[in-house]
């Protein structure tokens, strides 16, 4: 299953995310950290990621609804296609990776924002 993100330079970008069991029925997320981190490799430090966001309000918790979101000045810098994931982490401590693939950044025509 392909989880390729392809998102505008320069634009505001959201990123919704449900979390549901096998059956379908939402998982409560209270409490739950979430990270989304763009590298150019695998093998950067966090340290060396481009970006990395740390989640820890989210939109509906007991629904299993949170966002990713990055402003048009952060998108402003990306010109290429790098690797992503999302991982989190639960109140008991599990950690895991939900998420990985590739994300491209593409120039849109339009440029002006006043």
């Amino acid at each position: 299953m392909s989880n390729k993100i392809t998102a505008y330079k320069g634009d505001t970008f959201v990123k919704s995310l449900a979390f549901k069991d096998s059956a379908g029925t939402a998982i409560d997320i209270t409490g739950w950290t979430i990270w989304f981190t763009i590298k150019n490799s695998t093998d950067d430090t966090d340290a060396d990621a481009i970006i990395q966001k740390k989640i820890t309000v989210h939109t509906s918790p007991t629904a299993g609804l949170s966002a990713i979101s990055m402003t048009a000045a952060e998108t402003d810098s990306f010109d290429s296609t790098y690797k992503y994931d999302i991982q989190i982490k639960k109140t008991d401590g599990t950690i895991r990776t939900v998420l990985e693939d590739t994300i491209t950044f593409t120039k849109d025509v339009t440029r002006s924002t006043t």
